[in-house]
């Protein structure tokens, strides 16, 4: 039969990992969100380089006639 000691302690541990799963839980969950973010950032920038190359050639077509 378990003392109240060897059952606290059990509660205690099994609250510990509960914590330590959340905790991992949250940063995974961060991470991922600084990718997505990141990503994001990179098919902005990839845009503007496009869409100038595009303005520029327009431009230089119109010149030209």
């Amino acid at each position: 039969m378990k003392t109240k000691q060897t059952k606290n302690q059990e509660m205690e541990r099994e609250q510990m990992i509960q914590s330590n799963m959340n905790e991992r839980k949250v940063k995974e969950g961060k991470m991922k969100m600084l990718r997505e973010h990141g990503i994001t950032l990179v098919a902005l920038v990839i845009t503007i380089i496009i869409m100038l190359i595009l303005a520029g050639v327009v431009l230089n077509t119109a010149i030209r006639r």
